[in-house]
């Protein structure tokens, strides 16, 4: 295993929140900040960061563990996120083709309104 990471959102167990380690020459050791001040995971080209845990559940002062991509700028999507964004594409999915379904009925009643005028 390349590298491993102890993460401890309650502060209860470990003097800080996040500390990551990974194997060179046989051995593990400590990783360090990079220069954004972050711990940065070289196997999943992501930096872990440790944000404040806002879920309804956490008790004040709980933190959590979340993943930035630095090259497309942003936090990947927790999974209760990703679950939201999942239902809301599947709903716009459901709007689009009822839209297509009336336009094509639409056309079809132009399309047979026009033959019964030339007629």
């Amino acid at each position: 295993m390349g590298e491993y990471w102890l993460f401890d959102g309650t502060g209860e167990l470990a003097p800080t929140p996040l500390t990551g380690f990974e194997l060179r020459a046989g051995r593990y050791a400590r990783v360090l900040p990079n220069a954004n001040g972050h711990l940065a995971s070289k196997a999943l080209g992501l930096e872990l960061r440790v944000v404040a845990d806002r879920s309804f559940v956490a008790a004040p002062g709980h933190q959590t563990l979340r993943f930035f991509d630095p090259a497309a700028g942003e936090f990947l999507l927790a999974p209760d996120e990703a679950n939201a964004a999942r239902r809301q594409a599947e709903a716009r999915v459901v709007e689009a083709e009822a839209a297509r379904q009336e336009a094509e009925a639409a056309l079809r009643a132009a399309q047979e309104a026009t033959g019964r005028l030339s007629d």
